[in-house]
């Protein structure tokens, strides 16, 4: 995952584009199996909130309006989470497996030109 290794890396990395994040696996599995204690058995963490703390480049968030695998709700507490200068796109209507992904796509630019500083909008 692109947060673990943020985490790790001796390279300097100007920016980066999380598509359809979450904020860790355990409160993801709980999500899909609130019945169990999924949040106490998920052994792996992937804790994308702790990975990315000390990350001092820009953030862009893409987040699936309908996902249904990954919860919108995971990638918001995410991008709550984000103390740098971050950026959130919500793809309305969409769902996991749906994204609109082209790369004629005019929303690629922006999102480029964002974490790559070339914009200076922050939200």
């Amino acid at each position: 995952m692109v947060a673990a290794a943020l985490k790790n890396t001796e390279i300097p990395v100007k920016g980066a584009v999380l598509f359809l994040p979450w904020d860790s696996l355990p409160d993801l599995a709980q999500s899909h199996y609130w019945f169990l204690p999924a949040r106490l058995l998920a052994r792996d963490r992937y804790n994308s909130m702790e990975n990315l703390k000390n990350f001092e480049g820009r953030v862009a968030v893409l987040l699936a309006e309908e996902d249904e695998i990954i919860p919108i709700r995971h990638g918001k507490r995410l991008y709550d989470s984000l103390t740098m200068e971050k950026k959130l796109w919500i793809f309305d209507g969409a769902s996991h497996n749906a994204m609109p992904v082209s790369p004629h796509l005019s929303w690629w630019k922006e999102v480029m030109d964002f974490v790559s500083g070339q914009s200076q909008n922050q939200e």
